[in-house]
């Protein structure tokens, strides 16, 4: 791993991840997963799937709350608030000129509606691949526990989709049940 980091460095990088994470959330964690563990070597990607499941525990923008937790684990306190800065920088310019094209733009104009639909498809790439990523290195091997594991994540989608259940239930029992998980693994010589 490489441990020589320069707020240069830092500020690059995050800035790097900040223009290429469209569509935010998931969509942002390959991007984080080729700069900092594959280009930088400053993070295993278990680390860095730990620090993105910490960003998206507490409130605000996963993408900044990422870069203030990665930076501060760089370069300290100075280096959370230049990552949280510069990974949002990227966006602050991008609507800063869309704002300011805005009415030079008739409205409904096709070529505006193609490039969204364009970025809303490629986003949609991104959170499958790093869906795909992150069940490729978490799900238990061999098939039948894999089907079980991919059968529970189905019934769970489709549970949130059509009940009423609120969020903050789903995730205090994602946690209860992901911490059993753990438990039962650990006493069953590993998951």
């Amino acid at each position: 791993m490489e441990r020589i980091v320069t707020y240069r460095a830092v500020a690059w990088s995050f800035f790097r991840v900040g223009a290429g994470a469209f569509g935010g959330g998931w969509a942002s964690l390959p991007v984080f997963a080729a700069e900092l563990a594959g280009r930088r070597g400053w993070f295993e990607e278990g680390e860095l799937a730990e620090m993105f499941a910490l960003a998206q525990s507490v409130p605000g923008v996963i993408l900044v709350n990422f870069a203030v937790l990665a930076g501060g684990r760089l370069k300290g306190k100075p280096g959370a608030v230049l990552a949280g800065t510069m990974a949002a920088m990227p966006a602050f310019l991008l609507i800063l000129g869309v704002a300011a094209a805005y009415g030079c733009v008739p409205a409904g104009n096709a070529w505006v509606r193609r490039v969204l639909l364009g970025l809303q498809t490629g986003v949609v790439a991104l959170i499958a691949s790093a869906g795909v990523n992150l069940a490729r290195r978490n799900v238990p091997r061999g098939w039948k526990r894999a089907a079980a594991w991919g059968a529970a994540v189905a019934a769970v989608a489709v549970a949130m989709l059509w009940t009423e259940v609120p969020l903050w239930a789903w995730l205090v029992g994602g946690a209860l049940g992901g911490a059993a998980w753990e438990g039962i693994g650990k006493k069953g010589g590993g998951a």
